[in-house]
């Protein structure tokens, strides 16, 4: 907004006009640098070629090399001389090419690293320092989770909860669902189960990258990490003081009568089927390495594509949907969670999202693609503006190319809605102005000013 200086294969402008002309020069110069290699390379063929013809016609005597047999007894050194000229006429322009490309190439990567300098220095680090800092203490907890239970006394202070989980289950369902529904196991819907799994570990960055790269939706960056930061801090928190074993353990475990653990099942519970079947160990390998064993309550496995839900999810929203009704089937099929820490990751993320709309964010709302959504309600407008649309004739309410015949309506319904609270959005219809002639944009994205 302010003359951004731009470097373009070492030159400084401004975005204020001279960019064509500068890019024009740049790409001249590069052209120029190519075209004098390729001269020099092929005048090296030239010099080179006309050497092993000279030389050919000394050793054969201007002749055929085959008249004497004097000539036929330097048949092998002929032939081999000539080859090795050959490979010398290659490496001659090989070598000039790469001389030309290297005075070419080293503008130009100074200039890449020096755009690469300019984006990282200009990105909004305060932002992105705050949107961390809830999952950056998550990953501290998580990482630490059996020192810090060692320090503060809670791994001999605190036992693990077996039995709670199970009797709950029983009191809201009548049953356990994770029985139910892997009564009937199959490899295809062992690998169906696996797949969201696999998914759980790349999902925030893939989720961060299309939000990134979607148009009007890279302030929802902020959003997510702020959101996604709590759920995950505020689960770990309650899995250190109040640890709980998933079903596999329960299902499994066989005591002593002095309640020592004689033998229980591997941390992959269901997966070990998949492990036997592509014959490597991928599951065992990433459950042997968690920190977390007795972590079942809340289910951070279904609470995370709920965050993604929460946070307008790509594709759709019943894509979203489904893509947490599948993690919370697979949890259950392979014997990692119960029904309830299903329920329980989604009170969490529903409560830290109620938190971050309610009560307070430190980053904005998101808008829609090309959207200015204002802070100010339909009542509360300044007052210059509702004095223009109030001044406004009917008449001279001009309409937009392809504008609908119901913003009138539209605008009446706005005037008619009870204030909500500052920064709520509303339903489909977005107000905003430039000046003292506000304009409204209605639930499928087109302007029109009043």
């Amino acid at each position: 907004g302010g003359g951004s200086v731009i470097s373009v294969a070492g030159l400084s402008i401004t975005d204020e006009g001279t960019l064509p002309t500068a890019v024009t020069a740049a790409l001249s110069n590069a052209r120029a640098s190519f075209g004098s290699a390729v001269h020099a390379a092929t005048r090296s063929a030239r010099f080179v070629n006309s050497r092993i013809k000279m030389e050919t016609s000394q050793m054969t005597g201007g002749g055929d090399p085959f008249a004497t047999a004097e000539a036929g007894s330097r048949r092998r050194p002929l032939a081999s001389s000539m080859q090795f000229k050959r490979h010398s006429l290659l490496f001659a322009v090989w070598a000039r090419l790469l001389t030309g490309l290297r005075g070419l190439s080293i503008p130009c990567l100074r200039a890449y690293l020096r755009s690469i300098a300019e984006y990282w220095w200009t990105l909004p680090w305060r932002s992105i320092l705050l949107s961390c800092l809830p999952f950056i203490g998550y990953l501290l907890v998580f990482k630490n989770y059996r020192y810090i239970r060692e320090v503060t006394g809670l791994a001999d202070g605190v036992e693990v909860h077996k039995d709670i989980l199970p009797r709950a289950e029983r009191a809201i369902f009548g049953c356990l669902p994770h029985r139910v529904l892997s009564w009937k196991t199959h490899i295809i819907l062992d690998f169906l189960a696996a797949a969201p799994y696999l998914i759980h570990f790349p999902l925030p960055v893939l989720f961060i990258v299309y939000l990134n790269y979607t148009p009007g939706r890279k302030m929802d960056v902020y959003r997510f990490l702020w959101l996604a930061g709590w759920v995950n801090f505020l689960a770990v928190i309650v899995q250190l003081v109040f640890p709980t074993a998933p079903p596999w353990y329960y299902d499994s475990a066989v005591f002593d009568e002095e309640g020592n653990l004689l033998s229980v099942a591997p941390n992959e519970a269901g997966f070990v089927r998949v492990d036997e079947f592509i014959g490597y160990p991928l599951f065992h390998n990433i459950y042997a390495q968690s920190p977390v064993k007795f972590g079942a309550w809340p289910s951070l496995h279904v609470a995370w594509p709920c965050i993604v839900f929460a946070s307008k999810p790509w594709v759709s929203y019943k894509f979203g949907a489904f893509h947490c009704v599948w993690i919370t089937w697979a949890a259950l099929y392979a014997h990692h969670h119960y029904g309830v820490d299903a329920l329980g990751g989604m009170t969490f993320t529903l409560a830290c999202y109620l938190g971050c709309t309610r009560v307070w964010c430190p980053f904005p709302h998101s808008t829609e693609v090309g959207t200015h959504r204002l802070q100010l309600l339909p009542s509360q407008l300044p007052p210059t503006a509702t004095a223009a649309a109030a001044a406004a004739p009917s008449g001279a309410r001009g309409r937009r190319a392809g504008a609908s015949e119901y913003d009138e309506v539209e605008l009446e319904l706005l005037e008619k809605m009870p204030p909500r609270r500052r920064g709520s959005e509303t339903d489909g219809i977005a107000v905003g102005g430039s000046g003292d002639v506000p304009w409204v944009r209605n639930g499928v994205g087109a302007v029109h000013h009043i």
